[in-house]
């Protein structure tokens, strides 16, 4: 038993760092995730279109999805244009989320997010308030920086269809 210890002891070793450098590994690019996520819906209030265009992807064929029904963009240019529109529209824009839930891929590569969001602006001189829109997105670590891939906002139906 003896001649075993050492061993045991390194295996011991070898696996305690190896999973506590994983569980850090994880917090630092959650947080780094976090960060991009809280940007990006601070752009509502900041109307940085240079920060728009370095955290969201310029791809072709990503698609993106609103609250509202004419809210469908595929790819970065569409996109883009309706942020321009939205933010040209409304006036005091202030937004809120709470119950975000962060995942990271085991490739560290991919993260998924969602939360609810409440959301107030003026538009044409009315305030205009959603409350507890569901809100979900992808996020991919290109080139050394996370993009926003995808992301969809949806309202809750008010009344439920059915008991369930």
């Amino acid at each position: 038993m003896k001649r075993y210890l050492p061993l045991f002891c390194s295996f011991f070793l070898v696996f305690t760092v190896c999973v506590t450098r994983d569980s850090v590994d994880t917090e630092k690019v959650t947080q780094e995730v976090k960060l991009v996520i809280d940007r990006f819906y601070q752009l509502y209030t900041t109307k940085d279109l240079d920060l728009l265009s370095k955290i969201v992807a310029h791809d072709e064929d990503m698609v993106n999805l609103g609250t509202d029904s004419v809210e469908y963009w595929v790819g970065w240019e569409s996109l883009n244009t309706a942020f321009q529109k939205q933010w040209e529209s409304f006036e005091k824009p202030e937004i809120t989320y709470r119950n975000q839930s962060i995942k990271i891929s085991q490739s560290r590569t991919v993260s998924w997010y969602s939360m609810l969001l409440d959301f107030t602006v003026v538009f044409e001189g009315k305030t205009v308030r959603w409350t507890g829109a569901r809100t979900t997105g992808i996020l991919e670590k290109r080139e050394g920086e996370w993009k926003i891939v995808q992301f969809h906002n949806s309202m809750p139906v008010l009344i439920p269809a059915a008991d369930y």
